[in-house]
């Protein structure tokens, strides 16, 4: 059995990859900082901000889904080892 490249942090499916939680999450939480302004992408006319905008809640929704599915593959495999 390969010994897992990132120990806890490595996915449940590929042990030589990141986790899908993780990376998936770390992607939610910068869509996130972007959402509330913290992290500001550029100064552009209104249409090109709010097109910013509704592609970074796009983005930030579809990670949250993936870090979801990340969390619920590492326990289906966990319980499937056992």
């Amino acid at each position: 059995m390969n010994e897992p490249k990132y120990g806890a942090f490595s996915s449940s499916v590929n042990p030589q990859e990141l986790s899908l939680t993780i990376t998936a999450g770390a992607r939610v939480v910068i869509g996130l900082l972007a959402s509330f302004g913290v992290i500001e992408a550029t100064d552009a006319d209104t249409l090109i901000e709010q097109g910013i905008l509704l592609s970074t809640t796009v983005f930030t929704a579809w990670y949250s889904a993936q870090t979801m599915w990340g969390i619920v593959r590492k326990i289906i495999v966990r319980m499937s080892q056992r």
